[in-house]
């Protein structure tokens, strides 16, 4: 068993809080991508604090992450009504980063500055 693979089962039974500390501690990022996109998803009913933390930790990684555009895509769902002024800084930066990406399109549609 990986050091992931102990993370992975220990986060799992008690996700919010361990991603929280693992948020303050510096962890998230030990967790790929795609992972923290699918805890966000399941999280965003119960604990969309803990969701919006996971989608800012792969939005704020490195721009060749692929998982990146969608989770800025994701974040600025979560957040357009509470907080415009980052919701437009995502779509911003997703048309220069992403021109072509799916999500760009998207957010232009559908986002706040559109």
């Amino acid at each position: 068993m990986t050091r992931i693979d102990m993370i992975n089962l220990a986060i799992d039974a008690d996700l919010p809080t361990n991603i929280e500390r693992l948020e303050v501690l510096g962890g998230l990022r030990q967790i790929n991508s795609m992972q923290r996109c699918k805890w966000a998803e399941t999280l965003f009913a119960q604990h969309p604090e803990s969701a919006i933390t996971l989608l800012k930790s792969v939005a704020s990684g490195p721009d060749d992450d692929p998982q990146k555009p969608d989770a800025m895509l994701s974040l600025v769902r979560r957040i357009e009504k509470s907080d415009q002024a980052q919701a437009k800084a995502l779509i911003d930066e997703l048309r220069t980063k992403f021109p072509l990406h799916p999500a760009t399109a998207m957010a232009q549609t559908k986002g706040p500055s559109a």
